[in-house]
């Protein structure tokens, strides 16, 4: 048998390195199309998740202002119900003032009409 280890590991190798070489050609081609629709799709992905971001910040603005005026009606509110809440207070003790001097009357003329 005739020494051809040379040449065999020769044509092995070239067809190894030509085999390489067209599945790297072909790798970069479709990853040029299939990458550059991901990164497309990631870029527009990042502008929509700013924009909904940037609209988040807007709502929890308008909510935050929303909030301290409505803090600040109620406030308001509870200010103006206690003055009711003394006021009510004031006539509800005048009332019962009232009674217990009609009673301290009463008891007066009673005790002057009673015969000695």
């Amino acid at each position: 048998m005739p020494d051809t280890g040379g040449i065999d590991g020769t044509s092995f190798g070239a067809g190894w390195g030509a085999a390489t070489t067209f599945y790297s050609a072909l790798g970069a081609f479709l990853w040029r199309i299939l990458g550059g629709a991901k990164n497309e799709q990631i870029k527009t992905l990042v502008s929509r998740i700013t924009h909904l971001e940037a609209d988040m910040a807007a709502e929890r603005k308008k909510f935050e202002d929303t909030l301290d005026d409505e803090r600040r009606r109620c406030d308001a509110q509870i200010l103006g119900l206690t003055d009711r809440v003394k006021v009510l207070e004031a006539m509800t003790l005048g009332a019962v003032r009232q009674d217990v001097q009609a009673a301290i009357s009463e008891q007066r003329l009673e005790s002057r009409a009673a015969p000695r």
